[in-house]
């Protein structure tokens, strides 16, 4: 990639074409930027820092050693540089706080298929903890780095504000799409109706109980 300077100096707009920007997000100089943000946050200067591939469904993930990072993610590939610079600082504080917040365990132990158990049952345990969990450490993180607390917000509400067609969706999948809402930006999309409505009454609660608890075993 050719030296030249991200941003007019005059206008403040982006001074690099889409090839050149897409090059830059995942170049070598990025990655460290964000590897400088792990470690500034964590303190743990053995954590690495990768790229996912463009097109990797996950945003982020962390198996505690390592942050994967999906830099040009379709759903914010197109928005300038700091805008997506925002979101990847949100992305990794978010999978940073995992190993110093989360149990590993708890994880696997949400996943785990028991006995007499269907797979529809697994799916749900484990995308529910997953939600609450990920909602909880961000309580946290906002808590205890509130520099960084604007990035996570403004990542949540970016990805609230995208259309989500629940048509032929399941009713688990349109619950689990709520509670995601709820916990995440503190909003829903709209009410549910007839037996979903009444079970997120009973669910609301205990979401909320789930995402100010201590630790993990709260969800």
């Amino acid at each position: 990639m050719r030296r030249v300077s991200l941003y007019d100096p005059f206008t403040g707009q982006e001074n690099i074409d889409l090839k050149e920007k897409l090059m830059f997000l995942i170049s070598p100089a990025y990655c460290n930027l964000l590897r400088k943000m792990a470690v500034g946050l964590t303190g743990n200067h053995k954590l690495t820092v990768q790229f996912l591939p463009p097109g990797h469904p996950e945003m982020g993930m962390t198996d505690g050693s390592r942050i994967m990072i999906n830099t040009l993610h379709q759903k914010f590939v197109n928005e300038p540089i700091e805008k997506i610079t925002e979101y990847c600082l949100a992305l990794v504080v978010h999978e940073s706080l995992h190993p110093l917040f989360t149990s590993f365990q708890c994880v696997q132990d949400a996943g785990s298929k028991r006995p007499n158990e269907t797979d529809n049952v697994v799916f749900v345990r484990r995308s529910l903890f997953n939600i609450l969990e990920d909602a909880r450490i961000e309580r946290i993180g906002a808590f205890k780095f509130p520099g960084v607390a604007y990035a996570i917000e403004s990542l949540n509400n970016f990805l609230y504000e995208e259309p989500r067609d629940y048509t032929g969706r399941k009713e688990i999948e349109i619950l689990l799409g709520h509670i995601l809402d709820f916990v995440s930006v503190g909003k829903t999309r709209g009410e549910l109706e007839g037996e979903l409505g009444v079970l997120w009454k009973k669910i609301e609660p205990i979401a909320l109980m789930a995402k100010f608890s201590d630790t993990c075993n709260g969800c």
